[in-house]
């Protein structure tokens, strides 16, 4: 009697753990990607400041990836001593977002994501043009040129 009512048990056990992971999956899969055609990884091409100064990166190349609200920094190698991904958040609706770094501290963030022309977090951003493998973004007053990757 006692060993039914435990079989028992642990299978309406596993039949709800089952319902339970099948909702979580199901519900993970059907998030809303709102990066629409900003979504995807881009080169850095051109960061053109306020006084006309441009720079080109070309060693470390430098990336930005968007995906599901989130983006990330990223470096071909890790030169400098500084790490090769950082991850952010972006909020708003293009062509108006903002981007934010909030799991880094101190001043060496800005040290940091300067390098890809991130002077501010949070980083007021402005999507200026962008077509199928190019894009213009105005992050605070300065210009990058990025080309899908």
């Amino acid at each position: 009697m006692k060993k039914a009512i435990f079989d028992r048990f642990f299978s309406l056990l596993a039949v709800v753990m089952l319902m339970v992971m099948t909702s979580a999956i199901v519900s993970s899969c059907s998030k809303d990607n709102s990066m629409g055609p900003l979504r995807g990884q881009w080169q850095l091409l051109s960061i053109t400041y306020p006084d006309g100064k441009s720079v080109e990166p070309s060693q470390p190349r430098l990336y930005i990836s968007f995906d599901q609200n989130l983006l990330q920094l990223t470096s071909s190698d890790d030169l400098e001593g500084f790490n090769s991904r950082y991850i952010g958040q972006v909020t708003g609706e293009s062509p108006d977002l903002t981007f934010s770094f909030p799991a880094y501290t101190g001043q060496d963030k800005l040290d940091i994501i300067s390098r890809w022309g991130i002077e501010s977090d949070p980083a007021v951003v402005k999507v200026e043009n962008i077509s199928g493998n190019s894009m213009t973004l105005k992050v605070g007053t300065n210009i990058l040129s990025l080309r899908k990757f």
